[in-house]
């Protein structure tokens, strides 16, 4: 609670809709995203392959879940790539953009219109991605960049995730 901008990354959904759940289709009460809140967390990252666990009307619910409590969120969004602003948080007055993009939702993206799925998903389209980041760094100072992709458990960057990153 004393840093500046923490930063925290939350892999689940958090939906009334759905029953709490654990692997494979992750569910979590609210009571998860109030702990982060009271831990000092201001900035969620919603990028992952977990985030259509409960659905589009989970993902949105969960972006509402933290935003109610004063998070911010990056990862989903709320209405459409688009058109909606890259977070941006003043700190200290440093102005810093913030973007997280998930490689792949599991095959549950299969459950959405390919409308649906453009409006909402930050995903890996690198044409988006350079666009949201040239947009970022014209408007920060700092940008930082959190993709969510790669092989799990392997400590050591895929040359995919290395030509990406370049």
């Amino acid at each position: 609670s004393s840093a500046d901008l923490a930063i925290g990354d939350y892999e689940g959904t958090i939906s009334t809709d759905y029953p709490l759940a654990g692997y494979p289709l992750f569910n979590a009460p609210s009571e998860i995203a109030t702990a982060m809140a009271e831990t000092g967390y201001d900035v969620v990252d919603l990028a992952h392959n977990h985030i259509l666990d409960s659905g589009l009307s989970g993902a949105l619910s969960t972006v509402k879940t933290f935003e109610d409590l004063g998070l911010s969120t990056i990862g989903v969004y709320k209405e459409n790539r688009n058109t909606e602003d890259i977070l941006i948080k003043e700190v200290n007055g440093i102005k810093i953009a913030i973007l997280g993009y998930s490689y792949a939702y599991n095959g549950m993206e299969a459950n959405l219109s390919q409308d649906d799925y453009e409006r909402h998903m930050s995903d890996l389209d690198e044409s988006k991605m350079e666009a949201e980041i040239k947009k970022a760094e014209k408007t920060a100072d700092v940008t930082i960049v959190m993709p969510q992709m790669g092989v799990e458990y392997q400590r050591e960057p895929t040359d995919e995730q290395v030509t990406l990153y370049h």
